[in-house]
């Protein structure tokens, strides 16, 4: 799902992946400012937009 939504720009880049190991290095996140400590009146601005980044990415041609 990682690769599918990147385009988006909103998760983070998979490096590698071992689908028979169950395994996958991803690119380091950095800690950034947590939810709570925004806010409340942001918060449902910031989802919406997280939400429609992730609803704006087409999905691949051969998806089930």
């Amino acid at each position: 799902m990682l690769r599918v939504f990147a385009p988006s720009g909103r998760v983070p880049v998979v490096l590698a992946a071992d689908g028979d190991a169950g395994a996958m290095v991803m690119e380091e996140v950095v800690p950034g400012t947590e939810a709570e400590s925004l806010p409340r009146q942001a918060m449902p601005q910031r989802w919406g937009e997280l939400l429609a980044a992730l609803h704006a990415v087409a999905p691949p041609a051969d998806w089930p």
